[in-house]
Protein backbone atom coordinates (compact mmCIF):
# COMPACT_ATOMS: atom_id res chain seq x y z
CA UNK A 1 0.00 0.00 0.00
CA UNK A 2 1.10 3.56 -0.73
CA UNK A 3 0.90 4.72 2.88
CA UNK A 4 3.41 2.08 3.98
CA UNK A 5 5.75 2.28 0.99
CA UNK A 6 9.27 3.67 0.87
CA UNK A 7 8.04 6.13 -1.75
CA UNK A 8 5.45 7.53 0.66
CA UNK A 9 8.06 7.86 3.40
CA UNK A 10 10.41 9.72 1.06
CA UNK A 11 7.55 11.97 -0.08
CA UNK A 12 6.88 12.91 3.53
CA UNK A 13 10.51 13.41 4.51
CA UNK A 14 11.16 15.60 1.47
CA UNK A 15 8.15 17.84 2.12
CA UNK A 16 8.49 21.43 3.27
CA UNK A 17 8.83 21.74 7.01
CA UNK A 18 11.72 19.32 7.30
CA UNK A 19 14.31 21.89 6.29
CA UNK A 20 14.72 25.62 5.83
CA UNK A 21 14.35 26.88 2.27
CA UNK A 22 17.47 28.84 1.22
CA UNK A 23 17.22 32.28 -0.32
CA UNK A 24 17.35 32.33 -4.14
CA UNK A 25 20.64 33.32 -5.70
CA UNK A 26 20.95 36.17 -8.18
CA UNK A 27 22.06 35.39 -11.73
CA UNK A 28 23.23 37.55 -14.59
CA UNK A 29 21.66 35.58 -17.41
CA UNK A 30 21.33 37.47 -20.66
CA UNK A 31 18.40 36.77 -22.99
CA UNK A 32 19.08 35.38 -26.43
CA UNK A 33 18.06 37.28 -29.56
CA UNK A 34 14.55 36.51 -30.74
CA UNK A 35 14.59 33.66 -33.25
CA UNK A 36 12.34 34.36 -36.25
CA UNK A 37 9.55 31.81 -36.74
CA UNK A 38 9.34 29.62 -39.84
CA UNK A 39 7.72 31.25 -42.89
CA UNK A 40 3.96 31.16 -42.80
CA UNK A 41 3.52 30.24 -39.15
CA UNK A 42 4.51 31.31 -35.66
CA UNK A 43 6.45 29.62 -32.91
CA UNK A 44 3.31 28.43 -31.13
CA UNK A 45 1.97 26.67 -34.21
CA UNK A 46 5.35 25.04 -34.86
CA UNK A 47 5.52 23.86 -31.24
CA UNK A 48 1.96 22.54 -31.42
CA UNK A 49 2.85 20.40 -34.44
CA UNK A 50 5.78 18.86 -32.57
CA UNK A 51 3.74 18.26 -29.42
CA UNK A 52 0.97 16.59 -31.40
CA UNK A 53 3.43 14.37 -33.29
CA UNK A 54 5.42 13.19 -30.25
CA UNK A 55 4.94 9.55 -29.43
CA UNK A 56 7.02 6.75 -27.94
CA UNK A 57 8.60 4.58 -30.62
CA UNK A 58 10.10 1.23 -29.69
CA UNK A 59 11.06 -0.01 -33.15
CA UNK A 60 13.67 1.71 -35.33
CA UNK A 61 14.92 1.37 -38.90
CA UNK A 62 18.60 0.90 -38.03
CA UNK A 63 19.79 3.99 -39.88
CA UNK A 64 22.82 5.89 -38.50
CA UNK A 65 22.55 9.18 -36.61
CA UNK A 66 24.90 11.88 -37.87
CA UNK A 67 27.23 13.58 -35.36
CA UNK A 68 25.56 16.92 -36.21
CA UNK A 69 22.11 15.57 -35.45
CA UNK A 70 23.38 14.03 -32.21
CA UNK A 71 24.82 17.40 -31.17
CA UNK A 72 21.49 19.10 -31.80
CA UNK A 73 19.72 16.45 -29.73
CA UNK A 74 22.13 16.83 -26.83
CA UNK A 75 21.99 20.63 -26.90
CA UNK A 76 18.19 20.42 -26.92
CA UNK A 77 18.28 18.13 -23.92
CA UNK A 78 20.72 19.95 -21.65
CA UNK A 79 22.50 22.65 -23.61
CA UNK A 80 23.47 26.11 -22.46
CA UNK A 81 21.80 29.33 -23.60
CA UNK A 82 23.94 31.82 -21.71
CA UNK A 83 25.50 32.44 -18.32
CA UNK A 84 23.68 30.41 -15.65
CA UNK A 85 21.08 29.46 -18.26
CA UNK A 86 20.18 26.19 -19.89
CA UNK A 87 17.45 24.92 -22.18
CA UNK A 88 15.71 23.39 -19.14
CA UNK A 89 14.84 24.78 -15.69
CA UNK A 90 17.45 23.82 -13.11
CA UNK A 91 16.91 23.94 -9.36
CA UNK A 92 18.87 26.87 -7.99
CA UNK A 93 20.70 27.12 -11.31
CA UNK A 94 22.95 24.31 -10.09
CA UNK A 95 22.88 22.39 -13.39
CA UNK A 96 23.96 19.24 -11.58
CA UNK A 97 23.03 16.82 -14.36
CA UNK A 98 25.02 15.46 -17.31
CA UNK A 99 24.13 13.65 -20.50
CA UNK A 100 26.03 10.49 -21.43
CA UNK A 101 25.61 9.06 -24.91
CA UNK A 102 25.81 5.33 -25.48
CA UNK A 103 26.75 5.40 -29.17
CA UNK A 104 25.50 2.51 -31.29
CA UNK A 105 25.06 3.82 -34.85
CA UNK A 106 26.82 7.18 -34.93
CA UNK A 107 29.54 7.53 -37.60
CA UNK A 108 32.89 8.39 -36.07
CA UNK A 109 31.96 7.10 -32.62
CA UNK A 110 32.83 3.68 -31.25
CA UNK A 111 29.73 1.52 -30.96
CA UNK A 112 29.11 0.38 -27.40
CA UNK A 113 31.05 3.26 -25.83
CA UNK A 114 29.66 6.04 -23.66
CA UNK A 115 30.59 9.65 -24.40
CA UNK A 116 29.94 12.56 -22.01
CA UNK A 117 28.31 15.61 -23.58
CA UNK A 118 30.27 18.81 -22.88
CA UNK A 119 27.66 21.58 -23.24
CA UNK A 120 30.07 24.50 -22.94
CA UNK A 121 31.88 23.43 -26.10
CA UNK A 122 29.13 21.43 -27.84
CA UNK A 123 31.47 18.47 -27.97
CA UNK A 124 31.92 14.97 -26.58
CA UNK A 125 34.47 13.90 -24.00
CA UNK A 126 36.64 10.77 -24.04
CA UNK A 127 34.68 7.53 -24.41
CA UNK A 128 34.25 4.77 -21.86
CA UNK A 129 33.61 1.20 -23.10
CA UNK A 130 30.14 0.32 -21.87
CA UNK A 131 28.90 -2.66 -23.88
CA UNK A 132 25.51 -3.26 -25.55
CA UNK A 133 22.35 -1.72 -24.09
CA UNK A 134 20.75 -5.14 -23.65
CA UNK A 135 23.08 -5.67 -20.68
CA UNK A 136 21.90 -2.48 -18.98
CA UNK A 137 18.11 -2.56 -19.33
CA UNK A 138 15.37 -4.65 -17.80
CA UNK A 139 12.97 -3.11 -20.34
CA UNK A 140 13.00 -5.65 -23.19
CA UNK A 141 10.27 -4.44 -25.58
CA UNK A 142 12.59 -2.00 -27.37
CA UNK A 143 14.50 -2.88 -30.54
CA UNK A 144 17.95 -2.08 -29.16
CA UNK A 145 19.58 -3.78 -32.17
CA UNK A 146 18.45 -0.88 -34.39
CA UNK A 147 18.77 2.02 -31.94
CA UNK A 148 21.24 4.72 -33.04
CA UNK A 149 22.06 6.02 -29.56
CA UNK A 150 20.84 5.95 -25.98
CA UNK A 151 21.15 9.18 -24.03
CA UNK A 152 21.42 8.74 -20.26
CA UNK A 153 20.63 11.55 -17.85
CA UNK A 154 22.95 11.22 -14.85
CA UNK A 155 23.92 13.55 -12.04
CA UNK A 156 25.47 14.13 -8.66
CA UNK A 157 22.62 14.30 -6.10
CA UNK A 158 24.75 16.08 -3.50
CA UNK A 159 24.65 19.71 -4.73
CA UNK A 160 20.82 19.92 -4.79
CA UNK A 161 20.39 17.98 -1.52
CA UNK A 162 23.13 20.01 0.18
CA UNK A 163 21.20 23.13 -0.71
CA UNK A 164 17.57 21.99 -0.46
CA UNK A 165 17.73 19.01 1.86
CA UNK A 166 15.96 15.81 0.85
CA UNK A 167 13.59 17.86 -1.29
CA UNK A 168 16.54 18.58 -3.58
CA UNK A 169 16.30 15.00 -4.80
CA UNK A 170 12.75 15.71 -5.93
CA UNK A 171 13.98 18.74 -7.84
CA UNK A 172 16.68 16.67 -9.51
CA UNK A 173 14.17 14.09 -10.73
CA UNK A 174 12.00 16.88 -12.14
CA UNK A 175 15.01 18.38 -13.90
CA UNK A 176 15.88 15.03 -15.43
CA UNK A 177 12.32 14.82 -16.72
CA UNK A 178 12.63 18.25 -18.31
CA UNK A 179 15.79 17.14 -20.13
CA UNK A 180 14.21 13.89 -21.33
CA UNK A 181 11.12 15.68 -22.65
CA UNK A 182 13.31 18.11 -24.56
CA UNK A 183 15.21 15.20 -26.08
CA UNK A 184 11.95 13.58 -27.17
CA UNK A 185 10.56 16.79 -28.68
CA UNK A 186 13.81 17.50 -30.51
CA UNK A 187 13.85 13.95 -31.88
CA UNK A 188 10.26 14.38 -33.05
CA UNK A 189 11.08 17.67 -34.78
CA UNK A 190 14.02 15.91 -36.48
CA UNK A 191 11.70 13.09 -37.63
CA UNK A 192 13.48 10.55 -35.49
CA UNK A 193 11.99 7.96 -33.21
CA UNK A 194 12.50 8.20 -29.46
CA UNK A 195 11.33 6.50 -26.29
CA UNK A 196 12.09 7.24 -22.66
CA UNK A 197 13.33 4.29 -20.61
CA UNK A 198 13.44 4.05 -16.85
CA UNK A 199 13.82 0.28 -16.60
CA UNK A 200 17.59 0.09 -16.39
CA UNK A 201 19.82 -1.56 -13.83
CA UNK A 202 21.25 1.33 -11.81
CA UNK A 203 24.30 -0.59 -10.64
CA UNK A 204 25.06 -2.00 -14.09
CA UNK A 205 24.83 1.47 -15.66
CA UNK A 206 27.03 2.99 -12.96
CA UNK A 207 29.67 0.30 -13.42
CA UNK A 208 29.54 0.40 -17.23
CA UNK A 209 29.90 4.19 -17.35
CA UNK A 210 32.39 4.44 -14.51
CA UNK A 211 30.11 6.63 -12.41
CA UNK A 212 31.44 7.44 -8.96
CA UNK A 213 29.37 10.05 -7.15
CA UNK A 214 26.79 10.35 -9.91
CA UNK A 215 23.70 8.20 -10.35
CA UNK A 216 21.60 7.45 -13.45
CA UNK A 217 18.12 9.00 -13.48
CA UNK A 218 16.64 8.47 -16.93
CA UNK A 219 17.40 7.32 -20.47
CA UNK A 220 16.12 8.09 -23.96
CA UNK A 221 16.64 5.70 -26.87
CA UNK A 222 16.81 7.41 -30.26
CA UNK A 223 16.90 6.05 -33.80
CA UNK A 224 15.70 6.36 -37.35
CA UNK A 225 11.96 6.16 -37.98
CA UNK A 226 11.90 5.86 -41.76
CA UNK A 227 11.74 9.59 -42.46
CA UNK A 228 14.14 11.97 -44.13
CA UNK A 229 15.82 14.22 -41.58
CA UNK A 230 15.44 18.00 -42.10
CA UNK A 231 19.16 18.59 -42.61
CA UNK A 232 18.87 22.36 -43.24
CA UNK A 233 16.99 22.84 -39.97
CA UNK A 234 19.54 20.72 -38.12
CA UNK A 235 22.30 22.97 -39.46
CA UNK A 236 20.37 26.11 -38.47
CA UNK A 237 19.84 24.87 -34.89
CA UNK A 238 23.48 23.86 -34.67
CA UNK A 239 24.44 27.44 -35.62
CA UNK A 240 22.08 28.82 -32.97
CA UNK A 241 23.45 26.43 -30.33
CA UNK A 242 27.03 27.32 -31.21
CA UNK A 243 26.28 31.00 -30.62
CA UNK A 244 24.74 30.37 -27.20
CA UNK A 245 27.17 27.78 -25.81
Amino acid sequence: MWAESAAALFHQLSSFGWFEEPAPSATSAQPLPVVPPPPGEGHLVSLAHVLAARCSRRDFDGSPLSPEALTVLLWSGYGRTGTHRAVVPSCGGLLSLRLLVLALRVPGLTAGSAYPFLPDTLSLGPPTPAGPPQELFHTRHIDYERVAAVVFVVGDPRPPTDRYGDRGYRYTLLEAGHAAQNLCLAATAMRLGAVTVGGFDDEAVSVAFGLDREVPYYAVAVGGAGHEMPHEEVAAVLTLASGSA
